[in-house]
């Protein structure tokens, strides 16, 4: 999708900050948003709904949403004007918040787990108010994390908050978790937090499963077992000294190398 011009960028982030020529407003934790129903509206079923369908907010022209976070609204609204919105990055409007200047700073990990969350958040506030752009954004940088941060001593966490908040039928979120773990299945099958999490989530293992298959890296015993040999058979032949310390080959195999078609000079314990 091609960016809007910069001059239309500039002026409807100027509604956004300064709130100029408002006619809806949106009550959310202690914050007021001075807001646009032409912008709103029209890109969101329920504040459309909200304020067209003879509810009291029809003629107050202001919508409460006292369970929802101001955080999440704030990034909210900033797509609904910008088309895009920052994870991490302070998106208060000027003269609708204050700033908490005695707010320690986070630590990496930290801000790596905060800008999971608020995608999630935003990822569940976008199904909620019916926009499905805002929605694939979201799924998008949370791939996007995913792919970076899998890694991360935070990784098993965030998944456990996707497999908890989002619901079973909507799959998006879901599906980059699976995928991240197929994709990356030596290294994290390796953790307890992860083999915990795919024991207590049925579903998640499933979809992991899934994903190996249809990949075709999940294969019958005897097919990876030929395979296996084949290709150590092919490096013996090829490679009849170890290239480190040049002894004659006399190989050793350790435990869970096997099926990775791993062998080691069995005198300096190199991996050929």
């Amino acid at each position: 999708m091609s960016s809007p011009p910069p001059a239309l960028l500039d002026a409807m982030r100027s509604l956004l900050t300064h709130g100029e020529f408002s006619d809806m407003e949106i009550h959310c934790g202690g914050t007021t948003f001075k807001t646009h129903r032409a912008v709103v509206c029209m890109q969101s079923h329920f504040f459309h709904s909200a304020l067209s369908d003879g509810f009291k907010e029809t003629v107050s022209q202001a919508v409460s949403l006292p369970e929802d976070d101001p955080e999440t609204i704030k990034r909210v609204l900033h797509f609904l004007y910008l088309q895009d919105y920052d994870e991490l990055e302070d998106t208060v409007p000027s003269g609708q918040a204050t700033e908490d200047i005695s707010k320690p700073k986070c630590d990496n990990h930290t801000q790596i787990k905060a800008a999971a969350d608020m995608t999630i958040q935003v990822y569940i506030a976008a199904d909620k108010f019916g926009i499905l752009p805002l929605k694939t954004l979201a799924a998008d940088k949370f791939s996007e994390w995913a792919a970076s941060n899998w890694q991360s001593p935070v990784f098993a966490e965030v998944v456990a908050d996707v497999m908890t908040l989002i619901p079973p039928h909507d799959t998006g979120l879901r599906d980059i978790v699976a995928r991240t773990i197929a994709e990356n299945t030596y290294q994290l099958m390796r953790q307890d937090e992860i083999l915990r999490l795919l024991e207590r989530f049925g579903g998640l293992g499933m979809s992991v499963l899934a994903t190996l298959a249809s990949r075709g890296m999940v294969k019958l015993a005897n097919e990876m077992e030929l395979g296996v040999l084949s290709s150590m058979a092919e490096k013996l032949t090829n490679s009849p000294e170890c290239w480190l310390c040049q002894t004659k080959f006399n190989v050793l195999m350790k435990s869970g190398e096997y099926e990775m078609g791993t062998f080691r000079c069995l005198h300096c314990k190199e991996q050929q």
